[in-house]
């Protein structure tokens, strides 16, 4: 549904004060439980609610306008949500003093619950939000200024504090994995080596790896469930994307090396990060897919054009079944068949040339990222029967971006 102007205007500006508050993992909850609230209580830098009854007809009408004001504010700090006051999310009714359904709140970073008691459609909500946060906006201002910084998708790998500490287990967007250290020389050294790991998913957006001191700070790291009974230095945990729940411990038995971190964490994040920061060589690629290009390359190869033809065809029926990004990648198999067919076998190698010689030191990461997934699809039409070689200057050329 199209917003008239004045909608607009209102969403602008409410969206540019909350450009400026910290971020946090907000999103439309329909149906918050006492668990979640808690954990936006107070780190949001603003939550619009509705408390509700199931038995409550009035209740029912708001949903379609609270399910509008959620859709506006999905990628913004703002966490939108409805909660059962009598039942999932009852301690947080009793909370707030609320015993009348339907109750609309505006809860600040400072805990305290503002009343709604204008008109209930989408306009209305939406002045009233923009009141409230442009009311507080001075003050988490002020207050961000003397907090620490809190850890970030993509940077590099954080030594937090007990505050870092909260805010990377709620970061649930993020796959977050987190060393706990002590004070040994083994522990020092695998700092040094998460540092690497660091480093190495500094360009993956999804992705925070940071690391503790567990004996300075084995309060917080037992409230999230973080710490055996009896601990030992090092460890490594892992907090799945999407979830709260306490994180899963990895063995760093028999090795700590770079190299199996690494493994562990793209296994576990769903990445494909190499030690460098560039995409391994398994980005953009598919098994299925591999084995099609093998055969396709051998059947263009010895002039079977009709053979090579039903192998495209496979693979076009595999692509189909893709989807999103994988779709994508999928559809770049398909586009070096046609290639190979109009301009002979050739041209997958004269291509991952011309890949090479775009990339410069001011290339982007992002375009890099691309760059490697497209040459790692040029190779599995290249040197699958030993015949073909990948051009030198195209398996080394990424390294240099990594930094």
């Amino acid at each position: 549904m199209a917003l008239s102007g004045r909608f607009s205007l209102l969403l602008l500006l409410l969206l540019l004060l909350l450009a400026s508050t910290p971020p946090t993992s907000a999103e439309y909850l329909p149906a918050m439980s006492d668990a979640q609230f808690v954990l936006y209580f107070g780190r949001s830098p603003g939550m619009f609610v509705e408390f509700r009854s199931p038995d409550c007809a009035h209740c029912d009408k708001l949903k379609p306008i609270f399910d509008q004001v959620g859709a506006a504010f999905a990628d913004s700090a703002l966490v939108v949500g409805l909660l059962d006051g009598k039942g999932a999310a009852r301690q947080a009714a009793q909370q707030l003093g609320v015993n009348k359904y339907p109750t609309i709140l505006w809860i600040g970073a400072n805990k305290e619950g503002t009343r709604y008691k204008g008109a209930n459609n989408f306009d209305s909500f939406l002045s009233f939000m923009l009141q409230q946060s442009s009311g507080a906006a001075a003050a988490a201002a002020e207050a961000r200024a003397a907090a620490p910084a809190e850890p970030e998708a993509g940077a590099d790998c954080a030594d937090l504090d007990a505050e870092g500490l909260a805010a990377l287990a709620a970061n649930r967007g993020a796959h977050r994995s987190l060393l706990i250290y002590g004070g040994s020389q083994t522990c020092d050294a695998m700092t040094k080596t998460y540092a690497q790991l660091g480093a190495a998913f500094r360009r993956e957006p999804g992705v925070v790896v940071a690391m503790v001191n567990g004996r300075r700070h084995e309060d917080a790291l037992r409230a999230l469930g973080a710490l055996p009974q009896v601990p030992s230095f090092p460890h490594v945990r892992h907090f799945a994307r999407g979830t709260t729940r306490a994180p899963v411990e990895y063995s760093l038995e028999p090795t700590r090396a770079l190299k199996f971190l690494l493994y562990q964490n793209n296994k576990e994040a769903a990445t494909l990060r190499a030690a460098g920061g560039e995409y391994n060589a398994l980005a953009g690629t598919r098994r299925s897919l591999d084995i099609l290009a093998s055969q396709f390359e051998v059947m263009m190869r010895v002039g079977e054009a009709k053979l090579a033809a039903k192998v495209k065809a496979r693979a076009v029926a595999d692509v189909a079944k893709l989807v999103g990004a994988a779709a994508d990648d999928g559809g770049y198999y398909l586009k070096v068949m046609e290639r190979m067919e109009g301009e002979g076998g050739a041209w997958a190698e004269k291509e991952s040339v011309r890949i090479v010689a775009l990339e410069t030191p001011t290339t982007s990461a992002a375009a890099s990222d691309a760059m490697k997934k497209r040459l790692n699809v040029l190779r599995k039409f290249f040197n699958a029967h030993g015949e073909h070689e990948m051009p030198e200057e195209a398996g080394t050329v990424f390294q240099k971006n990594a930094a």
